[in-house]
């Protein structure tokens, strides 16, 4: 990746709204502190070295991650509820890390066939 490259902040913003969560989250998932997430905020950027773990954090790819434009959410309304449910119960502070493991796997099962399944019907 170019190191000139660097990932507005807003496009971290927006991808934390579409997840339903907050910075102290993208803090924990990248194992740094709350102050990194919000100096990157008052910078209005994130260090391109960062696109990496900041694109797996979030389930998207650093070319995702870089391009002009967000696209679309690849997972169901359905799994965009989930999700964003999932964030209003870890901010509540009611969502354990191994209940928040286990029901993402199943997410991930299902979108999983919810994709095959659509992938079926267009061969």
């Amino acid at each position: 990746m170019d190191d000139k490259v660097i990932i507005p902040w807003d496009r971290v913003a927006a991808l934390l709204a579409r997840a339903g969560r907050r910075q102290t989250w993208l803090a924990k998932q990248l194992n740094i502190s709350s102050n990194v997430v919000v100096n990157w905020k008052s910078r209005g950027a994130v260090p391109a070295g960062r696109a990496p773990s900041v694109a797996r954090a979030f389930g998207v790819t650093v070319e995702e991650l870089t391009a002009a434009e967000l696209g679309p959410p690849k997972m169901s309304q359905a799994g965009v509820r989930l999700v964003q449910r999932l964030g209003e119960l870890d901010r509540s502070g009611l969502l354990t890390k191994q209940a928040e493991a286990t029901l993402m796997a199943f997410f991930d099962l299902v979108e999983s066939a919810a994709s095959g399944a659509q992938n079926k019907g267009r061969t």
